[in-house]
């Protein structure tokens, strides 16, 4: 989960350099291609010291020495492998090893929106193997943990725990449908608000009902380092609302807005992920849900996530399994792939054409 900045005392002096340490590594030639590329001849980045940093290109270094920009890289190459070399001879900051709930499902969240925007599935497979990891180590007995380390977890979750995770599993839903990973995301949503939920006055609280007893019991609305906990259970809630049908989750949902709607209204800058939620509640999410054979809709997919679309959900079901009970009514209509598309609770025609969906979603097809 982290490392440190400093060793031996100094900050960041694992991975800061001397020109002429550098140079006492290096041929007279790669020193000069080094130093040009990474800043070393120029003043000092980081309290004396150089820290290289890619200054200019290959090609700028190339046209400057008249070499070649193959003769560059492997310069650049036999520089690298010398300074780590030399580098892994020096102690290492020290690292901090738990897994955290939190964090990872914020990262695999992440990966998985990039994964599709960018076309790049080895991100998808990274972020389900770290998702798989956290439901089998840190989902026991119902109930989720905090932190994961030497072969153990430990610590109850608290309210972000949940509630990035919801998110990131919804999201993992986009990207490859299974029935197992929904019925997991139902049993996420109702421990969060089984243990979370102030009946009382609305939103959740950062502990758990059955946490260790505190001095006080605290329920946070605005970001701070990372985004509110309330906030992406409401956005989370939502979304699984709309795709389920069940109102429950969009009450909490819209209970959480409610009672941090003063702080809104104080201190808007505070809150943007709170805002986010907001922006679902006024406009709804539209969800688009696919059914038919898995390669063509495949190919949908693929048209969908040419597309910046942070208001859209899409999840393909094949039609060669059963959909959940929720969504029974999402039928595939003929052989290819049909398309329904939902804002909020309301559902239009379905759609068997691409073209058509793409001009719903008042795309342009390029």
């Amino acid at each position: 989960s982290a490392q440190h900045a400093d060793s031996e005392g100094e900050e960041g002096r694992y991975y800061v350099w001397q020109p002429d340490e550098v140079a006492g590594l290096l041929s007279a030639a790669d020193y000069d291609i080094f130093a040009r590329c990474y800043g070393l001849d120029r003043a000092a980045n980081f309290e004396g010291r150089w820290y290289p940093h890619g200054f200019r290109t290959v090609a700028q270094v190339a046209e400057q020495t008249a070499r070649s920009e193959e003769d560059i890289r492997q310069a650049l190459e036999r520089a690298r492998q010398q300074l780590l070399q030399q580098r892994s001879q020096r102690i290492r900051p020290g690292t901090d090893d738990k897994l955290l709930t939190s964090w990872n499902a914020l990262m695999i969240r992440g990966m998985l929106i990039a994964a599709r925007a960018l076309a790049r599935p080895g991100y998808a497979e990274s972020a389900m193997r770290a998702l798989a990891f956290i439901r089998e180590q840190m989902w026991q007995d119902n109930r989720l943990l905090a932190s994961w380390k030497d072969g153990h977890a430990s610590l109850n979750a608290y309210l972000d725990d949940y509630a990035y995770l919801l998110l990131a599993v919804i999201e993992a839903l986009q990207m490859r449908w299974d029935d197992g990973l929904f019925e997991w995301c139902g049993e996420l949503a109702d421990s969060l608000i089984g243990r979370f939920a102030n009946e009382q006055s609305g939103g959740f609280y950062f502990t758990s009902h059955d946490h260790e007893q505190l001095i006080m019991r605290s329920q946070v609305f605005n970001d701070d380092a990372m985004p509110s906990g309330n906030a992406i259970a409401a956005q989370a809630l939502y979304y699984l609302g709309f795709l389920t049908g069940e109102t429950r989750y969009l009450d909490y949902a819209e209970h959480t807005l409610d009672a941090a709607s003063m702080q809104l209204a104080q201190q808007p800058m505070a809150h943007a992920a709170m805002f986010n939620a907001v922006d679902i509640r006024l406009h709804s999410a539209t969800i688009i849900i696919l059914r038919g054979p898995g390669e063509q809709m495949q190919q949908w997919r693929q048209q969908l996530d040419r597309h910046y679309l942070p208001d859209v959900l899409c999840f393909a079901i094949d039609a060669a399994g059963e959909a959940p009970s929720e969504l029974q009514d999402k039928k595939p209509t003929h052989d290819g792939v049909t398309a329904y598309i939902c804002q909020g609770m309301s559902c239009q025609p379905p759609l068997t054409e691409l073209s058509a969906l793409l001009e719903h979603l008042k795309i342009v097809h390029t």
